[in-house]
């Protein structure tokens, strides 16, 4: 079994399965040490190929791609603006050409088997209808975090947040020069739903992971533990991150309120 077939093992006993859409947060650093302990040098196409390899020929995977330099003066180019989300992440972009989403902060960029609707997408608002976001919960996707605790990876908690309307965050438009797959340049204006910073709100997740595992919502391996990929259907993650706003919960879940 060459090191290719032994990840893609190990990524399917945490819950990806074939024909998976997948949409993949990773910290490789813990993987590529253990493997330069056994005197092999991981590379990041092995390790892209190993996620391609559980999902599939009928799976996909989708990367974050995400960067926040937009402003007219600092142009988002969908064709070479940097995954600011780590090595693997820009090397899934730079091998996935034009499969790429067009937001400027929340972009990403596809392989394998994904949706057609995500190839050249410009979506104007980060979490709203027909963002990747909301094409990906619609389609059925899973997320899979590698090495990393929620507070730094599951940024599908504010698609959720945005579905249920919470007081703590609100839309803001930003205005920047944007470069399309064609190579057109213009002006445009992009939203998102950020925190209410004025109020000293502040994203504070893990506890919400925490309650992800006490409803065995997640499978697989805790970030600091085993192979340390863990899984879960956009379904349930959204409902459970929607049960806990109705019920009056968000605070000390979702996030927490400093004085300012």
């Amino acid at each position: 079994m060459n090191v290719v077939e032994r990840l893609s093992a190990n990524w399917r006993e945490s819950g990806i399965e074939s024909g998976d859409l997948i949409l993949l947060h990773a910290n490789i650093k813990s993987l590529y040490m253990k493997y330069r302990k056994l005197d092999y040098n991981l590379t990041l196409d092995e390790i892209i190929d190993s996620f391609l390899k559980a999902v599939g020929s009928n799976g996909g995977i989708v990367f974050p791609a995400f960067n926040y330099d937009y402003s007219l003066e600092k142009p988002f180019d969908m064709r070479v603006t940097p995954s600011g989300m780590g090595s693997l992440s820009e090397a899934a972009r730079k091998r996935a050409g034009k499969g790429r989403t067009g937001h400027p902060f929340y972009s990403f960029s596809c392989l394998g088997r994904y949706p057609c609707q995500l190839n050249g997408l410009i979506n104007t608002d980060a979490f709203g209808c027909g963002s990747p976001f909301d094409i990906i919960h619609q389609i059925g996707g899973k997320i899979a975090v590698l090495a990393l605790d929620d507070q730094h990876s599951m940024t599908y908690y504010h698609y959720a947040e945005q579905l249920e309307g919470v007081q703590h965050r609100f839309s803001k438009t930003f205005l920047g020069t944007h470069i399309d797959l064609e190579g057109r340049k213009k002006e445009r204006s992009f939203t998102m739903y950020v925190r209410d910073i004025d109020a000293g709100v502040v994203t504070d997740v893990n506890s919400m992971g925490d309650l992800l595992w006490r409803e065995n919502l997640y499978k697989g391996c805790r970030f600091n533990e085993g192979n340390k990929l863990r899984t879960i259907p956009v379904s349930d993650l959204v409902t459970a991150t929607s049960t806990v706003i109705k019920a009056g919960r968000a605070n000390g879940l979702l996030y927490r309120i400093e004085n300012t």
